[in-house]
């Protein structure tokens, strides 16, 4: 914020055009002026060049002592030292802040975070994080997922409804079958399977999915409880129906580790 005032003074803007631009008090501005003014940014004949970004143009901190800090930052600054053992051990931001035992709003925490760097090492963890290569034999594996395709005027019902497509990629070779569907209940995306094996000419050994409520009425990260109709439809083809962890995106395709049901 305060390079930007700096950069607005040296374009010569006033007082009023930097407010409304910027959206801060004058009695801030002024005093970054002040500040800008020590350092030979502007007001002088002979100006210093700005230092490059992201290095701070006041690096005393001295506007932190006219502005203090607010109450929400208060706050967490007496937690500081918490958030710091929590993200060394390997805690997520989300997780730090749901166990801090003094609230602010999620806004505020985030804005901590960056104005500190706090989460750099969680972003450099993230970063670094190794997925493995995903590989299925041929016909291990049907990935099904849903998708919302557009907005459409239904002559039958003459209203609006929404088109989805249910989207059948084989693990190994990548081929893909689409069907479009109205929505994803059970008898729907049960004729929409039993297509795709018709096209496919043959049946998976499993059926990958997500937890819609046509495949499982309770999702569950160690073993969800599987549709009945949708059980009865696997076992009549022999298929066996996987039901993924939720949150887990990335064993969408994982042929190891994951949950059989």
């Amino acid at each position: 914020m305060e390079r930007k005032v700096v950069e607005s003074f040296i374009q010569r803007k006033s007082h009023n055009q930097i407010a409304k631009a910027l959206g801060i008090s004058k009695k801030r501005i002024k005093a970054i002026r002040t500040k800008a003014q020590k350092y030979g940014y502007v007001d002088t004949e002979a100006l210093t060049s700005l230092p490059p970004f992201p290095e701070t143009l006041f690096p005393d901190d001295e506007l932190d002592k006219i502005f203090p800090p607010s109450e929400s930052e208060a706050i967490l600054l007496k937690q500081k030292s918490y958030i710091e053992d929590r993200f060394t051990a390997g805690w997520s931001p989300i997780t730090v802040y749901e166990e801090m035992p003094l609230k602010t709003s999620l806004a505020s925490f985030y804005r901590f975070l960056k104005k500190y760097k706090l989460n750099e090492g969680e972003r450099n963890r993230c970063r670094m994080k190794v997925v493995s290569e995903i590989i299925h034999k041929p016909g291990e594996a049907l990935l099904l997922d849903w998708g919302l395709l557009r907005h459409v005027h239904d002559p039958v019902s003459n209203k609006k409804r929404s088109v989805w497509f249910l989207a059948g990629v084989l693990g190994h070779s990548r081929y893909m079958a689409v069907r479009l569907v109205w929505s994803n209940s059970v008898e729907e995306t049960m004729a929409a399977i039993e297509s795709i094996f018709n096209e496919l000419g043959g049946v998976p050994l499993r059926i990958t999915s997500d937890n819609p409520k046509c495949f499982a009425t309770t999702a569950s990260k160690y073993e969800a409880i599987l549709n009945p109709a949708m059980e009865r439809f696997a076992s009549y083809y022999g298929v066996i129906l996987e039901c993924l962890p939720p949150y887990d995106p990335e064993k969408k395709e994982k042929s190891k580790d994951s949950f059989r049901i």
